[in-house]
């Protein structure tokens, strides 16, 4: 059962928590507590609205980015770890009432999704001098974003025991569905939206893997799961993914000679993957651009003007 459902639900007021400024002051918003924010326990208590008070983000507000309204914290999604997922919840400026739902995660895989937010579609982006300004194009317009840094050690989310780490998808995806739950206990308003998985590079799978278990629909969470979004998606083979030998010919990086070489060294990693050597392909894949033909100036690799090697 939800036990958002036997709690009160309380109108929220928010107080500003920014100081007035005059206009010759440097806009510098203020940081009442430095501490992480678990809200879990929060939320299992269903202090709703502390939980949400708490939580509630200024800055964009602040800078006068975008009005809407904005959510940032810890939830805890396996305990026995201490694996916990920060997020930054941003409401649509548009309609945010009706708005689909958009989880976005990170790429690396390691990455922060505060760089997505901030350097890809974020509502706040960073101007010439390093301030931030409102960006125009972003999907927050017309989306609930949640950015989500996934999984534990990826950004800022962490775990409190090493076995925390993600060692297979399944415990991705599990800990992103136990994520979604608790946050749907808190903002049950979005309670059977309309929902997109999105994330960018690595992060693709990550989409793909949750798209399937919440195809199954026997995950628990009360979303209507309607598509997949991934930019410059990770997704086939990391052996077909990192051989382009083909393109680098293509675009006269890779001559027939070094061609014919790059494409025997990958054939020899895929070999030596079968046979689980995965140090011998680690070493190989960090030395593919050293040519092994004689002549030190054979352009078999070609660089460019700042000797940066075609990858």
């Amino acid at each position: 059962s939800h036990a958002q459902h036997y709690c009160d639900s309380n109108v929220i007021h928010f107080k500003s928590c920014i100081p007035v400024l005059s206009s010759q002051a440097s806009p510098t918003p203020s940081f009442p507590d430095p501490n992480p924010l678990f809200l879990t326990p929060l939320i299992r208590n269903c202090s709703f609205t502390e939980a949400k008070n708490k939580s509630e983000v200024q800055i964009f507000k602040y800078y006068n980015i975008t009005n809407a309204s904005a959510h940032s914290g810890y939830i805890t999604v396996n305990e026995t770890t201490g694996n916990n997922l920060f997020f930054l919840f941003i409401q649509a400026e548009n309609n945010a009432s009706e708005a689909p739902l958009m989880l976005w995660t990170p790429g690396g895989p390691g990455l922060s999704a505060l760089l997505a937010m901030l350097l890809q579609n974020g509502p706040a982006e960073f101007n010439a001098t390093g301030g931030l300004i409102r960006r125009e194009l972003t999907i927050q317009k017309n989306m609930n974003v949640i950015y989500l840094d996934a999984p534990v050690g990826a950004g800022l989310s962490f775990t409190q025991n090493i076995t925390g780490f993600a060692t297979k998808m399944e415990d991705i995806t599990r800990d992103i569905l136990n994520f979604l739950k608790q946050f749907l206990e808190l903002f049950k308003e979005y309670e059977k939206r309309d929902f997109y998985a999105s994330g960018d590079s690595y992060a693709a799978r990550y989409s793909v893997a949750l798209a399937y278990e919440m195809l199954q629909g026997q995950t628990g969470v009360q979303l209507n799961f309607q598509g997949v979004i991934g930019g410059a998606g990770f997704l086939a083979s990391i052996f077909d993914l990192a051989d382009s030998s083909d393109f680098l010919l293509q675009m006269s990086m890779l001559n027939k000679e070094g061609y014919q070489e790059f494409k025997a060294r990958f054939q020899l990693m895929r070999q030596l993957g079968k046979e689980q050597n995965i140090t011998a392909v680690l070493l190989l894949f960090d030395t593919i651009f050293a040519s092994e033909t004689p002549g030190a100036n054979k352009p078999d690799f070609k660089t460019n003007l700042y000797n940066s090697h075609a990858h």
